[in-house]
């Protein structure tokens, strides 16, 4: 096995092995953002590819603590979200 399908191996194990550890949403982000949906309470919802969700907020505490910091202008609004450290 080499080359794409090589690379799409390692892919599956690693989302099988690091299962519930918190690294899959850092994944998608180095593999180029790609489009994915998900089926909850019978709705689908989509992240499309390149989508500005995918850019996460600086909690506002982190802000507080070092001034010097600007939230990232990319992230969508988080409306009704509490971020807590």
């Amino acid at each position: 096995m080499s080359g794409d399908d090589l690379i799409t191996k390692i892919r599956e194990e690693r989302r099988k092995e690091l299962c519930y550890e918190g690294q899959r949403w850092f994944d998608l982000r180095r593999y180029g953002m790609p489009s994915i949906q998900h089926k909850w309470e019978g709705k689908i919802y989509t992240l499309t590819k390149n989508d500005p969700s995918y850019v996460l907020p600086i909690p506002p505490n982190v802000l507080q603590r070092n001034l010097l910091l600007e939230q990232n202008p990319f992230g969508p609004e988080r409306v009704g979200v509490s971020i807590t450290n």
